[in-house]
């Protein structure tokens, strides 16, 4: 068999060690609904000398993995994807391709560590031989899925050049876990992370790593309950930071409650509906409901609309259904009908604290994708009317300082409040920026000795 794995687009020294198949996946797991290629694991590294390792690059390297037939019984070819170990969960390579004359599955990356070539079982198999091994791939799961809610994934936060923090709520129960999903184009997700846990009840959150540096990433999430899965979440997008930044305001933390619409209090519960009765006269009326008979005018105003003739007669016909002391409540009723009209948006209230959980008064709030700018009060509070459902950006600048995160508004709820706690951060510096500069000190200190052994030889 030739070499299995092969890489193009870098001048480092590669090292390419072949890992035993069941002590990897033992120690790991494997990506929901796929199961490993023949004993195709291995680990890759890269040297930029005799012992300095390089673990992230700034350009892909083209990454391929050769197979065999024999090695794809039962397996649909199509679903072949080559996965990287990050320390904690598999993730597909981008831009995978599968070159079935050749048998060669080819993605890039970024990344270095462990890579293991999978593939999803074949719905139906088109030899006897292959039967077998097609059905007891694809065996049906019995585990239930979870309800019909799915999660809302309403807030993402870059933490740094390779990071961003996602915030989204439960999932309907029975969920022990959740699915995570994304990439750098919205609608396509080639990476993923098939198990992100449980969090305790309340806000749920979830950090994911390994990510490229000043790059917009999209993602969605849902629950599952061992082999069965829920509905997708909304997709939220979030960019992540520069290798260096600077005066940049951090979120600590960040919390999106939407608040249920109440209904308005009622200043007159004595509203009611009167059937006439014979021998009624609308002075009686006024007298035994509403305690004075003078008030039977109020009646006519009430009810001219539907009974016009009361306006130039007093008389009454058995069987009407007059309203009583209903005026009030009508007008509430209107004004509330003409501000859900008008109101077609949401109302958004930012709060802003320190991590001393003080307000931080002043701060300029501007929240898009409509821009608008608000300033926050002495309680930190800036306030939105006409917020559009969907994703939106909130930036927050003071002091110089500034900072930004996604939020995604949808519900039938009215108001949302968010509130968040910021902190100054002068200068920040990812690991991948270290890396370079450690990189660059040692080539400096590296020419530095040979420039003077050559001087001292001279």
């Amino acid at each position: 068999m030739t070499v299995p794995a092969s890489f193009a687009g870098s001048d480092a020294n590669f090292q390419i060690k072949q890992l035993d198949k069941t002590a990897t996946i033992n120690t790991t797991s494997t990506p929901t609904g796929y199961s490993t290629i023949g004993s195709y694991v291995y680990e890759l590294s890269a040297l930029s000398d005799v012992s300095t390792k390089i673990s992230t690059f700034n350009n892909a390297l083209t990454v391929s993995i050769a197979y065999d037939s024999s090695d794809i019984s039962g397996i649909d070819e199509s679903t072949l994807k080559i996965y990287r170990w990050d320390g904690s969960s598999w993730n597909q390579l981008s831009g995978c391709s599968v070159n079935t004359s050749a048998k060669t599955v080819t993605c890039t990356t970024t990344n270095f560590s462990t890579f293991v070539l999978f593939g999803q079982a074949s719905s139906s198999s088109s030899s006897s031989s292959s039967s077998s091994s097609s059905s007891s791939s694809s065996t049906n799961c019995s585990d239930q899925a979870p309800g019909a809610k799915a999660p809302w994934l309403y807030g993402a936060i870059a933490q740094d050049s390779g990071s961003v923090l996602l915030y989204f709520t439960e999932a309907d129960n029975p969920v022990n876990k959740y699915v995570l999903e994304y990439g750098t184009k919205s609608g396509d997700y080639p990476y993923g992370v098939q198990d992100m846990g449980v969090n305790s009840r309340g806000q749920m959150t979830f950090l994911v790593k390994s990510l490229l540096p000043n790059t917009t990433y999209y993602f969605r999430v849902r629950g599952g309950n061992g082999c069965a899965v829920g509905n997708w979440s909304n997709e939220i997008s979030a960019k992540t930071k520069g290798l260096v930044t600077t005066n940049n305001l951090d979120f600590v933390s960040s919390e999106l409650k939407p608040i249920e619409e109440t209904q308005p209090t009622e200043t007159n519960v004595s509203c009611q509906t009167y059937a006439v009765k014979s021998g009624d006269t609308l002075w009686s009326i006024a007298k035994n409901l509403l305690g004075d008979g003078n008030k039977y005018k109020d009646i006519i105003s009430q009810n001219k609309d539907k009974y016009s003739s009361l306006e130039t007669s007093n008389s009454l016909i058995t069987g009407w259904k007059l309203k009583i002391n209903c005026s009030q409540q009508t007008t509430e009723q209107k004004q509330k009908t003409t501000e859900t009209t008008t109101q077609n948006g949401y109302e958004v209230k930012v709060k802003v604290m320190d991590i001393q959980n003080k307000p931080v008064a002043g701060a300029k709030v501007t929240l898009h994708s409509t821009p608008r700018e608000a300033t926050t009060d002495k309680n930190g509070i800036a306030s939105f009317d006409n917020v559009e459902a969907g994703q939106h950006q909130v930036l927050i600048a003071y002091d110089g300082y500034k900072g930004e995160q996604t939020v995604n508004l949808t519900g039938d709820a009215k108001e949302f409040d968010l509130n968040v706690k910021v902190q100054k951060d002068n200068l920040s510096i990812s690991p991948l920026a270290f890396g370079i500069m450690g990189i660059m000190g040692l080539v400096i200190a590296v020419l530095t000795i040979l420039l003077i052994k050559a001087r001292r030889k001279v």
